[in-house]
This record gives structure tokens, C-alpha cells and sequence, in this order.
């Protein structure tokens, strides 16, 4: 497949286009005009955006946590390599996500209190 040749005059050509510096103009002689543009937002519509971004991650960290906790309990119920004589010990595996301090989940022994 032939590359696509580049007229002389072009601006991106090279060879004879270059300016006293070494670079290559992409445009020449061209008048700039603005054209105005206004947000459809304001700041506090970006930061309850971003606040409900965290929101939704804080969540599946917690939805994260909560599985592993199911797994470990499902883990340590199975192959507790300890000697449970009454059944109290089984029965008492749980966990407990927090956040910040506070408790966002409990499942387990401690949640029925």
C-alpha cells in the first residue's frame, strides 16, 4: 500500500513549509474566531456527581467486604482445623464491615444483638 503523497504547498509536506525555528506551520494565515460556549452545570451539580460516584463505590466495597466475610465464615465453618465440642464455637463465626468507625454490616452471631 503507497503512502499518500503530500502536495508541496501543504502544510504538514514538510521540506519547504518550515519556519525559522524548525517547525512545521499547520496553519497559515488564518483569522480565529471564538465562539461562545456556556456550561449546562454549574459546581455544585459537578459535586453531587461526584459525591454519588463515591456513594456507588463506597457500596461495592462494602458488597466486596460482605463476600469475603461469607467466604471466611464458610471457611473456617468448614475446615476449622479446631475441636468444637459444644457447637458454640461454629456458631459463633461472624463479621463485621465498618466504615469510618461505623458499623455498615453484621452478619452472623453478633448480628442477632
Amino acid at each position: 500500500m503507497e503512502r499518500e503523497r503530500k502536495p508541496r504547498g501543504h502544510p504538514l509536506a514538510g521540506n519547504g513549509n518550515r519556519s525559522k525555528n524548525g517547525l512545521v506551520p499547520i496553519v497559515k494565515h488564518s483569522k480565529i474566531t471564538a465562539m461562545a460556549m456556556k456550561p449546562s452545570f454549574n459546581r455544585d451539580d459537578i459535586n453531587k456527581q461526584c459525591d454519588r460516584f463515591l456513594e456507588s463505590v463506597e457500596e461495592r466495597q462494602v458488597k466486596v467486604f460482605d463476600h469475603m466475610g461469607e467466604k471466611c465464615v464458610i471457611e473456617a465453618d468448614l475446615s476449622g482445623a479446631y475441636v468444637d465440642q459444644t457447637g458454640n464455637l461454629r456458631a459463633s463465626i461472624g463479621y463485621t464491615v465498618f466504615k469510618d468507625g461505623q458499623v455498615r454490616l453484621t452478619e452472623g452471631l453478633m448480628a442477632k444483638y
